[in-house]
């Protein structure tokens, strides 16, 4: 019967500590949640305020308004450009018909493939001439 009591003692007090683990886990839980749910609110006030402030943005800035800014800055709408402009670029390479690599950009893409891009036009060719009999043995 001695032997006994302190294996029961022993049990009873590592029962009670596990509950009293228990209890405080759950408890961290609750204030986890708590938390939670404040900065959640804590959010969706800010995000309201945002809302709001970029409201107050759009009603503010209007075409006119940005008109008068500039003009009161001495900034100037920009320029479009002009067809004749455009012959002031450099002339475009055809790969094609020029597949020596570009010398003046260090590290250049490879080079086009001539055949592969004669491949892909027959080959769309192709296709285009079977639908052609298909349409033409449906009628």
């Amino acid at each position: 019967m001695s032997n006994l009591f302190p294996k029961l003692l022993t049990a009873i007090l590592a029962l009670t500590l596990i509950g009293l683990g228990l209890l405080v886990i759950r408890q961290e839980r609750y204030l986890a949640a708590a938390r939670l749910t404040q900065h959640h609110q804590e959010l969706q006030l800010t995000e309201r305020q945002v809302w709001d402030l970029q409201a107050e943005l759009a009603r503010r800035v209007t075409p006119q308004r940005l008109r008068e800014l500039a003009e009161r800055h001495g900034l100037s709408a920009p320029r479009p450009m002009l067809v004749g402009e455009a012959q002031a670029l450099p002339p475009l390479r055809d790969p094609l018909s020029d597949p020596s690599p570009v010398t003046e950009i260090a590290h250049a893409p490879p080079a086009i493939n001539p055949a592969a891009g004669l491949a892909l036009v027959a080959l769309s060719e192709t296709e285009t001439e079977d639908q052609d009999e298909e349409v033409t043995e449906d009628d």
